[in-house]
């Protein structure tokens, strides 16, 4: 098959690990794959040779007009699905894959131009778009149906996803399937000989669920633990509402090859922890995915989508108070966590057999194949 890999947003090294991952084993098993960024204007292929592209649509200045106004948002939305139309019309796929894209005039028409088109759905976009904006969430509501029921197919990486109300009324092709990982591509270190456990969070600055306000908890009642923050800055930490302790790092951005650089060395990773806050219960975060690669126990605030129980992975209530309510079970399981090297291994092993790539694609590809076939 010939796919086109729609971006719907800017690739940061968790999303691109997983897309390129992905991309990768579909190219081992003899597809061609074409991604598409209309944010950008580029059409390009996974090793980064670039087929066409847009270079006014590229230098724009996406967060100014944004932050102008949503007038001057929407019409940017606009440029971007012409690009987006123009550039299926060219590639011509057997089908177009990608996330939900946001629902604005021209969207269902460029699709259509790649169709069979198949949508992965991470969230729940009623909800998320409200905790937005009430705005972009009433917007969403209104107009979701229409470029949802264009789709041949849906890939629901939960099954909370698939059984929501927000998309049971979806007739077209199901497949539930958590996100993957190409696990080789994640260095591992069976003992990083750590004086006292280290714990790592990767989170995202404005992102309510993520829980990073709730990290302030465990530090201070921790303060044996190292607590290493990758991705927000103490600025962004102490808008969320936490408070800094002196056993915490913040590493800021990093790029992807030093994110895994300082998992490797962690003790334990810590996911998202206030779920709650996008009205879910289930998830397979991609920073669960990285840190199992890894080998590192895991400690979640959600039901793990690949996971029913296993002695690497503490799952709290997903609750408000699911940290401050469990301080003492977390210091009970990073004791028992820290140093088992056989227990990293078991988590290695988990992500090779259950999360990597070469068995769930197998599955998303034969999926796909169906739909192509059947028109």
């Amino acid at each position: 098959m010939k796919i086109a890999y729609v971006l719907v947003e800017e690739l940061h090294p968790g999303l691109q690990n997983k897309i390129f991952g992905q991309i990768g084993e579909w190219e081992v098993q003899g597809h061609e794959v074409v991604l598409i960024s209309h944010k950008t204007g580029r059409v390009f292929r996974r090793n980064g040779e670039k087929l066409f592209a847009d270079p006014g649509l590229g230098a724009r200045d996406h967060q100014q007009l944004v932050r102008k106004n949503r007038l001057a948002r929407l019409g940017l939305f606009r440029k971007q699905y012409s690009f987006l139309e123009s550039a299926l019309s060219k590639v011509r796929p057997d089908l177009t894959y990608g996330r939900y894209p946001f629902p604005f005039l021209g969207v269902t028409r460029a699709y259509s131009a790649g169709a069979p088109y198949v949508f992965e759905i991470n969230s729940d976009d009623v909800s998320e778009y409200y905790i937005k904006h009430r705005f972009t969430g009433v917007y969403n509501q209104v107009f979701r149906k229409a470029v949802l029921s264009g789709a041949a197919g849906m890939v629901f990486v939960t099954g909370e996803l698939a059984e929501s109300d927000s998309f049971r009324w979806y007739t077209g092709a199901r497949l539930v399937l958590g996100n993957s990982v190409c696990v080789a591509d994640f260095p591992f270190v069976e003992n990083p000989e750590n004086s006292q456990p280290n714990i790592c969070f990767i989170g995202t600055p404005k992102q309510k669920w993520h829980g990073l306000d709730k990290i302030g908890a465990i530090a201070e009642a921790l303060p044996d633990v190292q607590i290493h923050v990758i991705g927000p800055e103490p600025e962004q930490y102490r808008d969320s509402g936490g408070a800094v302790y002196d056993n915490m790092v913040f590493h800021g951005y990093l790029n992807d090859q030093d994110a895994k650089r300082v998992v490797a060395k962690m003790d334990v990773g810590i996911s998202t922890l206030a779920l709650h806050e996008k009205n879910m219960d289930e998830a397979c975060p991609l920073k669960a995915r990285q840190y199992f690669a890894q080998g590192l126990p895991v400690i979640a605030g959600y039901k793990e989508t690949d996971i029913s129980t296993a002695p690497f992975f503490l799952q709290l209530p997903n609750s408000q108070d699911n940290v401050k309510d469990n301080l003492n079970v977390i210091k009970e399981f990073i004791q028992r966590v820290y140093g088992d090297c056989e227990l990293r291994c078991q988590a290695r092993e988990f992500a090779e057999k259950v999360l990597d790539v070469k068995s769930k694609e197998v599955v998303r590809l034969d999926f796909m194949r169906k739909l192509v076939a059947h028109g």
